[in-house]
């Protein structure tokens, strides 16, 4: 099964390079409203291909602004962020290589992002 190891502690930097690290494409998006910063520019190049790791470190660091956005395409992501959701989706959805949950996170939000021409998932809590 898919695992990012990440802590409460870890700040959106650690996690956008956890997640980079896995094998995904992440970009920043503003933590109040979910759409990306104006110095991300387009994010549509990383629909194809990753940010590297400088990319990544000049976006996050420094930055409690942002939360970490996965870029979907290859994998779904289904919206589970109140406690009923999560314990819904971990019974009812089967496992995969993908599948990220924890019921005790009670701020879990994986959700997607409609307003963007490619749907992106967001992360606004690290997850353990």
């Amino acid at each position: 099964m898919f695992n990012v190891k990440a802590t409460a502690e870890d700040s959106a930097l650690d996690l956008a390079l956890a997640y980079a690290e896995s094998g995904f494409s992440v970009v920043p998006l503003l933590r109040h409203n979910k759409v990306p910063p104006r110095e991300l520019g387009s994010w549509e190049r990383f629909k194809s291909e990753q940010p590297t790791t400088e990319e990544i470190t000049k976006w996050f660091q420094g930055r409690d602004d942002l939360v970490v956005a996965l870029v979907t395409g290859k994998f779904l992501v289904i919206d589970a962020d109140t406690p009923e959701a999560v314990t819904w989706a971990a019974n009812n959805l089967p496992v995969t290589p993908l599948k990220v949950a924890d019921i005790s996170i009670v701020t879990l939000s994986l959700a997607i992002t409609t307003s963007l021409e490619a749907k992106v998932a967001t992360l606004s809590h690290h997850v353990t």
